[in-house]
């Protein structure tokens, strides 16, 4: 199969975690994931570089550095590190990256596939992949409700668009042999949900669907999310699925927690273990 996934993070940051956890009153979330002074919690913008069937593959980019100090301010980001020293440190060049899928296009997921160069104009990172998002997550970006509207900016879009390198993924389907994409539509319009299949099983990227270990329950459902109640069916079919099948999640926003095992139980889905993913 000779399929290796490598994660790695390009900044920490914060949001309020009252945000973070929708409905879920503080006394219950913040024993899990305790906030600050200021109620924010710890995020972390975790993406993976796949090789595959000869592919270098790029899930998601990382929040970028295009605008300015005052609106990074409101996130309280450290540790950044850009995604193209990220993917040196892995032993991989900008030029060698044969594919760049979004899962969705949230600021914080597709800001870093392009950067502003010397002359004010925007460029692609990554000048020879071919970048994905699902068709109806384009469709929606381009025309969000109102609630979404600020998630979205055509700073990070339309250079992908206008660069010729952007393709669209109609339904769920096959990647390649290796990756499975699933669409999703409760934390936003078409967000894809990539599930590798590895020599050590298959792992279940859970993207902004289950953004952390603390988000495993089904009604802990972000306020981020735009449809919530479809959110909450969406987690309760592929929980199962994820439990049945012995899928590994991999969490793309826990800061501490990186993968973990489920089982069903007597009290509901319960985490068996958790730990860093390998390739040894």
């Amino acid at each position: 199969m000779s399929v290796k996934i490598h994660p790695f993070i390009t900044e920490y940051w914060k949001l309020d975690g009252g945000a973070c956890f929708g409905v879920i009153p503080k006394t219950i979330w913040s024993k899990i994931t305790p906030p600050d002074e200021l109620n924010l919690i710890n995020i972390a913008s975790r993406c993976l570089l796949i090789e595959s069937n000869g592919k270098k593959i790029l899930i998601d980019s990382g929040i970028g550095n295009k605008f300015d100090e005052k609106f990074y301010s409101f996130f309280y980001r450290s540790e950044i590190k850009p995604i193209t020293l990220c993917i040196q440190e892995l032993g991989c060049k900008p030029d060698d990256i044969t594919d760049v899928i979004f899962t969705h296009l949230h600021w914080d997921h597709v800001g870093g596939a392009t950067y502003i160069n010397n002359f004010g104009a925007t460029e692609l990172f990554f000048p020879n992949a071919t970048h994905w998002c699902s068709k109806s997550g384009w469709d929606w970006a381009m025309n969000p409700s109102p609630r979404e509207k600020k998630a979205f900016f055509k700073e990070d879009l339309m250079p992908l668009l206008n660069s010729g390198k952007l393709k669209f993924i109609e339904k769920e389907q096959m990647f390649d042999d290796n990756i499975e994409l699933l669409v999703l539509n409760g934390h936003t319009i078409g967000q894809l949900i990539p599930i590798i299949n590895t020599d050590k099983g298959k792992v279940f990227f859970a993207g902004d669907f289950i953004p952390s270990h603390a988000h495993i329950p089904i009604v802990f459902i972000p306020s981020q999310d735009i449809q919530p109640l479809v959110s909450m069916k969406e987690k309760a079919h592929l929980l199962k699925k994820i439990v049945d099948e012995y899928l590994t999640i991999m969490f793309q926003h826990d800061p501490e927690h990186e993968c973990c095992k489920i089982t069903d139980s007597v009290n509901g889905i319960q985490t068996k273990n958790i730990f860093s993913w390998s390739n040894e």
